[in-house]
This record gives C-alpha cells, structure tokens and sequence, in this order.
C-alpha cells in the first residue's frame, strides 16, 4: 500500500521569499541560514495550502499521506526514516539534484517527485530550474509533475529536447500532470459594504505577473462607473521578485486620486484571510499566469464575485477579462456584479475541477474506495483546513 510524504522547504524559493535575486543559490540572501523562518506566510502561503489541500484529499481518499515543512533538503533523511513512505513528493525546486542523488543511492525502492507550481513565464524566475529539471531526471526513480496540462505539455517540449530517445509513453511516466485540489465548504454569509462603497479585493503577494496596477486602474473605472468610492485592498507585506516598485507605485496612484482609497493588509492566517475574502465586494486576480489561483477560490467559494483572466480556467468564461486591458475588466466587472449566476457557476466549476483533480492523483498513487471518509483517522496536513473558523 501507498505511504505518501510530501516535502515542502519552509524557506522555500530566493524569490518566493523575498530575495531579490531570483533564488540564484549564491549570493548572501540565498545562504543556508539567512532566511527569516518566522515569516507570517510559512504556514499560510499558497505554496503550502496547495500542498495541505492535496495531503488532505488523499488521506480521505484512504492513501496515507503526510505534509512535512523543512528548512532545506538536509533534513529529508530524517523524515524518511520517521514516515518509512514508499513515495516522496518533493513541492517545488529546493533540493539539489547531488543531494537527491545521495538519497536516491541510499533508498533506492523510494519514488520520488518534483512537483512544480508555476507556469513557464514564472518557473523560469527561479534561475537555476531548466539545469535541475535535466539533472533531476537523469535519475531512472524521479518523475517531474507540473499542475497543469498546458505546463506538463510544455515540460514535456523541454525534456524531449533534453532526452530525444525517450519514446512517448517513457515521456508520460517521467513527465506528469499532478493539478491542485480544493476543499469546498459550505459559503459562509457575505459581510457587505457601507452604502456608496466598493470594496474590490487584489489581494495575494505583489509579483509582476499578477498584474495588481493595471487591475487597480481598471476598478478606479469600474467605481467610476457605478459612482462609488473605491477601497482597493492588498497584501503589502509580501513583495516577490524585485517588485517593490509595484507597491510604490500604487501608492502613488491612490494617494493622487480622487474618491479612491489603497487598503494595505499584512499577511494573516487562513481563518482571517477568509473573513477579509467575504468584506469584499468584487474579487480581482486578473493574472497573466496562473497555475490555479487559491484566491480565486477563496473568493468563489463564499460567493463573492470574481473577476480573472483566462489563466484561472474552472471559473464562468463571462468574467475571464483580457490581463491588458482595463477596459475589458471594467465590462466583466460590471457582468461580475451583476449576475447571480455566474456565482454559481464559479462554484460548480471549482467542484469539477474538484473532482477530476481527485481522479488524476488517484491514478498515479491508488484508491481505496470503501476508504473514502470526510475525516480520516491518519495524518491530516492541518486540522484548520477540515475545520474552517465560525465568524459570527
């Protein structure tokens, strides 16, 4: 039977983390140590809900699995020994591929994972990712999965290109599709906004392919439009990838606007984080890359209207807005607000997407369906995530 660890770095990438190198694994910022681990997104970033989520939905499913954080790939020997997993899932790039080599020799019965969570445009900030994908699979016990199709499909251009005798059905088994999942509660009761407010919520951490100051110009219109004043709220304590200038100049643009306001939040927990999802009026994550989108989710599953780019796929097509142009989501944004359906469908298309997810995953790492439970006895990622918080 299946005994899955999953293995997420809490320093995780120089970018992801704030370094403004990209994660080059040289400099002072990327050193063993120089990480500030009591980080307030360690525990609640999208990276590690992504990953509970999956642990969580395969130990319902009857596959004993563990999500364990560790500051860096020194430590995975140690949680071998304590889980004894006949399969290790690796979440991102964070283990050099020498030193999965060493392990790889020691446990040679293990199959390992590399799981990526980005798509091309924003894999490739972290500089050493196209050498480690080629090194990681001269190894015959290591699959590379992407959570996406399009990503998987792209993966495999590059690794074909990397290994051109690998037949078809070898380029399948050493490159997979591994997607996201998503626990869909019941919605909680949405909080409304004070009369003549908008409440538009961009939140997640500032990165250029999020695109947060065309979406801020874009809700100043849509404001506009419905004579409201704005509150647009995000996260400013979580800049990635030299994207400092982004914050500085969405400062500048509300602090000179007239009957519009810049709600800056830090990084809260989930509990909280929901709570804020469900004060908003319209939810924006007009992204240029997406892989899945958690946000979007958030937003979705309490009902609250979303607006996104075509990236964030299971969502309703009539609010999927063109990521450069702020008037294409000023027309989806009023389409957003105003149809009640489109929250449905957002919802059954997160269900879907739900559902297929499970089917994929448990093609690679089994089934036992009479198993199946909505809280299972073995290792859960997170008790939070099974039980969300009752805001009253």
């Amino acid at each position: 039977m299946k005994c899955v660890l999953f293995l997420l770095n809490t320093r995780g990438y120089g970018y992801e983390y704030g370094c403004e190198c990209g994660g080059c694994g040289s400099c002072t910022a990327c050193c063993e140590g120089s990480y500030n681990t009591g980080m307030p997104w360690a525990n609640n970033s999208g990276l590690f809900n992504s990953c509970a989520f999956v642990v969580d939905m395969l130990n319902a499913s009857g596959v004993p699995s563990r999500l364990i954080q560790i500051n860096g790939g020194k430590e995975i020997e140690e949680q071998i020994k304590a889980c004894n997993p006949t399969d290790v899932v690796i979440e991102a790039l964070f283990v050099p591929p020498a030193e999965l080599g060493k392990l790889i020799n020691k446990y040679p019965n293990i199959h390992w994972f590399i799981r990526l969570h980005s798509e091309i445009p924003f894999l490739v900030q972290e500089g050493r990712a196209m050498q480690w994908i080629h090194d990681y699979l001269t190894f015959t016990s290591v699959t590379m999965a992407a959570n996406t199709l399009r990503a998987r499909n792209d993966l495999q251009v590059v690794v074909r290109g990397y290994f051109p005798h690998w037949d078809q059905p070898t380029l399948n088994h050493r490159v997979l599709f591994l997607p996201n999942y998503y626990p869909t509660p019941a919605p909680l009761g949405r909080i409304p906004s004070p009369f003549g407010i908008l409440n538009v919520g961009c939140l997640g951490a500032i990165r250029t392919l999020k695109n947060q100051a065309l979406q801020a110009i874009a809700a100043i219109a849509l404001a506009a439009t419905l004579s409201k004043r704005l509150r647009f709220h995000i996260n400013a304590t979580r800049i990635e990838g030299a994207s400092g200038s982004i914050l500085t100049n969405l400062r500048a643009l509300f602090r000179n606007t007239v009957n519009a306001e810049l709600v800056e939040h830090g990084w809260v927990t989930r509990g909280d984080f929901l709570d804020l999802c469900r004060r908003m009026d319209l939810g924006m994550q007009v992204s240029f890359s997406e892989t899945f989108n958690i946000i979007s989710a958030d937003f979705a599953t309490n009902n609250v209207p979303l607006l996104v780019s075509p990236e964030v796929t299971w969502t309703d097509p009539r609010i999927q807005a063109v990521a450069t142009s702020a008037g294409d989501m000023v027309v989806k944004g009023q389409i957003a607000l105003r149809a009640v359906s489109i929250i449905e469908k957002n919802r059954a298309g997160l269900l879907q997407y739900n559902n297929r997810s499970r089917a994929t995953w448990l093609e690679v790492f089994g089934e036992m369906s009479s198993l199946w439970t909505a809280e299972p006895k073995s290792f859960k990622a997170r008790p939070a995530i099974t039980s969300l918080r009752t805001h009253m």
